[in-house]
């Protein structure tokens, strides 16, 4: 049974470098592994995919914001989360990852992020959550373009041999984690999983908060820990 688990939910195909000791992450790369077969059958390229990703975070920011219902809003964000894992999938299964300098599905994630947190903005619809919603999404956009900033001072500073290596050390890093570290890389670090907590933003005004102000100091503390470590990088 566990054989056939595994090789349903299979990891042949995670993304290794993003994984690391993030077991939740890794979850939801597994659970991804069948609905990615799937579109591969049905000839769905990444682009595709990460375009049907978009589109449905765009319903699940309209049931949201038309106080449409919790389940309605949820099922679209479900496929939006599922999707996104999917495209990546798709990608590297059948060795379509871009060409390009041009990150699609990068980009898309931050419409999506953005989309949902407008949405909860107009479903609540009042001063202290605006004020929240305005906050997290600075926050989060400074945090990409820090944590961009910083990618690329790192990228100068490594040769391309060191390069290969993190996903060999995300393996090794996956199979002696800690708990502590389990945790902490589920908590406290921004990846596809972190779009989990905007299904808070459903069930009403109090979860809503709670979810945006989560992801709002989790966006303030990882932009203030690139910072950190770029203020120790030579120019």
């Amino acid at each position: 049974m566990v054989s056939f688990l595994s090789r349903v939910f299979s990891d042949r195909y995670v993304n290794e470098a993003a994984i690391g000791s993030n077991l939740l992450l890794l979850a939801m790369y597994r659970f991804a592994y069948p609905f990615s077969v799937l579109l591969i059958g049905l000839r769905l390229s990444p682009n595709f995919i990460t375009t049907l990703s978009l589109l449905c975070a765009l319903l699940a920011a309209l049931a949201l914001a038309l106080a449409e219902g919790t389940v309605i809003f949820a099922a679209f964000w479900g496929l939006t989360v599922l999707l996104d894992f999917c495209d990546g999938t798709v990608a590297r299964m059948t060795g379509r990852v871009r060409r390009t300098a041009f990150r699609y599905d990068h980009f898309s994630d931050l419409i999506k992020i953005f989309l949902v947190i407008l949405g909860g903005g107009f479903r609540y619809d009042n001063t202290a959550i605006w004020c929240v919603c305005l906050a997290a999404s600075f926050c989060f956009m400074f945090y990409i373009v820090i944590n961009h900033d910083l990618g690329g001072i790192r990228q100068r500073l490594i040769d391309t041999a060191e390069g290969r290596a993190p996903s060999r050390v995300a393996v090794s890093q996956r199979r002696s984690a800690t708990i502590m570290q389990v945790l902490v890389a589920a908590l406290l670090t921004i990846n596809g999983h972190t779009m989990l907590v905007f299904f808070l933003l459903g069930f009403g005004e109090v979860e809503a908060m709670l979810g945006l102000t989560y992801f709002l100091a989790l966006s303030a503390l990882r932009a203030a820990r690139c910072i950190h470590i770029m203020i120790g990088l030579p120019k």
